[in-house]
């Protein structure tokens, strides 16, 4: 249970990398419907200003 004082966030993990259209693909769905909720992770973190216009964070520092 959440406060109103609290943000949920999701952690949309996949290699979102420019190689690989699924995961960005997942990414970008799935943020439609979860307005300001996700944060878009992978193994490693990657600047990706120039596709997604974002940077993509490394999961583990955040779990």
């Amino acid at each position: 249970m959440t406060t109103s004082q609290e943000r949920i966030r999701i952690l949309a993990g996949g290699s979102l990398d420019v190689d690989n259209f699924g995961d960005l693909l997942f990414l970008l769905v799935t943020e439609k419907y979860l307005d300001g909720m996700v944060v878009a992770t992978g193994p490693f973190g990657w600047d990706m200003m120039s596709i997604l216009g974002r940077r993509v964070h490394a999961y583990t520092p955040l779990l």
